[in-house]
C-alpha cells in the first residue's frame, strides 16, 4: 500500500512538472515571437531611413545629419533598455524631419518623400503595437516564474526573468503607483485589504503581484 502511494505521488509530481514545463515553454516562446515582431519593424524603419535622408538632405541638412548620428549610435547598443532609448531618439528625429518638411512645399510634393512618410508613419504604429504586445507577454511570463508553484520549477529549469522593452524603468513604478491610486478599494478587485501583508512577501514581490492583478499595460 505504501509503495502504491509513493508511486502515485511520483506520477502526480511528474505530471505537474510536465504541465508547468509546457506552460513555461509556451510563455517563453510567445515572448520570443513578440520580440521578433518588434525586431522586424525596427529593421524595416532602419532600411527606410537612408532613402529619407537622401531625399531631405537638400532641405533639412542638420536634421538629416542628426538622424544618421542617432542611427549609428543605435547600432552600438547591446542591451534592451538602451536600445529602447536609442529607438525613441530615432522616432523623435524622424518626427523632427517631417516637421521641417512642412516648410518646403516642393519636398512635401515629392512622391518619394510622400511614400516614405506613409511607410514610416505606418511602421511607427506597428512598432508601438508590437512593443505593447511584447511587454504584455513579458509581464505574464515574469509573473508566472515568480508565483508558486511555477517559481520552483522555473529555477530548476533555468527560466530567468525577461527584460521589458521600455525606455525608462521608472515608468513601471509610476504606472503601478497611478493604478493603485486610481483604484478606490482593493475589494473592488476581490482582494482583502491586508492580503499583501498576510502573505508576508517582500515589497518587491508585492509590486509584482499588484502588476499582475491590475493587468498593467506597459509602454
Amino acid at each position: 500500500m505504501e509503495f502504491k502511494i509513493v508511486i502515485i505521488i511520483v506520477v502526480v509530481l511528474l505530471l505537474i512538472l510536465f504541465l508547468i514545463y509546457n506552460y513555461l515553454v509556451k510563455l517563453s516562446n510567445r515572448c520570443n515571437n513578440a520580440w521578433s515582431n518588434i525586431d522586424n519593424q525596427l529593421k524595416r524603419r532602419i532600411d527606410l531611413i537612408p532613402n529619407l535622408v537622401e531625399v531631405t538632405k537638400g532641405y533639412a541638412k542638420h536634421e538629416s545629419e542628426t538622424l544618421i548620428k542617432v542611427v549609428n549610435e543605435r547600432n552600438k547598443v547591446q542591451n534592451m533598455s538602451s536600445l529602447a532609448k536609442e529607438e525613441d531618439k530615432i522616432s523623435s528625429s524622424v518626427k523632427s524631419l517631417f516637421a521641417v518638411a512642412e516648410n518646403y512645399p516642393d519636398l512635401k510634393a515629392n512622391k518619394l518623400f510622400q511614400n516614405l512618410q506613409v511607410e514610416l508613419v505606418g511602421t511607427e504604429d506597428k512598432i508601438a503595437f508590437a512593443r505593447q504586445f511584447y511587454n504584455d507577454c513579458v509581464q505574464k511570463y515574469n509573473t508566472a516564474i515568480m508565483m508558486f508553484p511555477t517559481n520552483m520549477f522555473a529555477k530548476l529549469l533555468k527560466y530567468d526573468k525577461k527584460e521589458y522593452y521600455i525606455k525608462n524603468k521608472k515608468a513601471i513604478d509610476k504606472m503601478v503607483t497611478d493604478k493603485i491610486e486610481k483604484s478606490k478599494k482593493f475589494q473592488n478587485y476581490n482582494i482583502p485589504i491586508n492580503f499583501l501583508n498576510l502573505t508576508r512577501v517582500s515589497l518587491k514581490n508585492q509590486r509584482r503581484i499588484l502588476e499582475y492583478v491590475f493587468d498593467l499595460k506597459r509602454c
